[in-house]
């Protein structure tokens, strides 16, 4: 169910909001009438209607002095997050150093856990506001060469489900939004892996493609903030927002496929032959 007359004086704060997802939905929630505050770690010039404050979600300087800027501006008002920052590796699990895969989790997860953990108490102050968190379908299943970019999706889908049960009473919905391939620089601008190993050079080279091309190919950044959109104004928030086909139909294999049968249909076309 959907609220008839949303109010317009609503306060969101979306992080990574300078391209691709975070962008398209900082636009799309200003056209629908909320007050937007978006993030970056460098701010450029921002759409007409969107406020953009530097912030990267590794520093817990960096998320207080964000927020500090966001209430001054709203008397200590924040309705809606949106957790949107992240990125990924395409390796082989063993071709990442510990410390890399480390500064994945930072971002990923524990950038999301950061921002989440510093808007709880006033959104628990007021009785009511909604955290948002941009998952993929790599939360449900995990393809090789993005192993653990899927891990930290997996492990974000897990903290969701416990936090929305945590937080309800206090009036506060928490969601996670999980898209297909969507059409964003992501795969242009994913970490290569710090020790690269001669011996998954060429599967790695062509899986690495074929994610780039799928990436580039993906649905419009604006399904995604459709999507964001809904959820923000159902009225009973649902645990999981699957976006497009792609992500209904991984999480429906996953949910009925035998994992044998899951893992053939993964090999035969995320690895291609070298």
């Amino acid at each position: 169910m959907t609220k008839a007359d949303q109010p317009t004086d609503q306060v969101v704060l979306i992080t990574g909001a300078s391209s691709g997802i975070g962008r398209a939905t900082a636009i799309h929630l200003a056209t629908a009438g909320y007050r937007v505050f978006g993030t970056s770690r460098h701010p450029a010039d921002a759409p007409p209607g969107i406020e953009m404050i530097q912030l990267e979600v590794t520093c817990n300087d960096s998320v207080a002095a964000c927020l500090a800027e966001v209430y001054s501006q709203t008397a200590g008002r924040l309705d809606v997050l949106v957790n949107n920052v992240g990125t990924g590796i395409l390796a082989a699990t063993e071709e990442c150093s510990i410390e890399q895969v480390q500064k994945l989790f930072d971002i990923n997860l524990f950038g999301a856990i950061r921002m989440t953990n510093a808007v709880l108490p006033s959104m628990r102050d007021q009785h009511g506001g909604r955290v948002l968190f941009l998952s993929s379908a790599g939360g449900v299943v995990s393809v090789p060469y993005a192993g653990y970019y899927c891990a930290t999706k997996h492990a974000l889908e897990a903290y969701v489900e416990s936090l929305r049960l945590e937080v309800e009473e206090f009036g506060i919905q928490a969601a996670l939004i999980a898209p297909g391939t969507v059409s964003t620089d992501a795969g242009d601008k994913a970490i290569k892996p710090d020790r690269p190993l001669d011996a998954y050079s060429s599967k790695r080279a062509s899986s690495a493609e074929q994610f780039v091309q799928a990436i580039r190919d993906g649905m419009p950044p604006e399904h995604v903030a459709d999507a964001i959109l809904h959820a923000i104004r159902d009225e009973r928030i649902m645990p999981r927002y699957p976006v497009g086909m792609q992500s209904w139909g991984i999480s429906l294999m996953k949910a009925l496929l035998p994992q044998r049968i899951l893992e053939s249909g993964i090999r035969r076309t995320t690895i291609s032959s070298p």
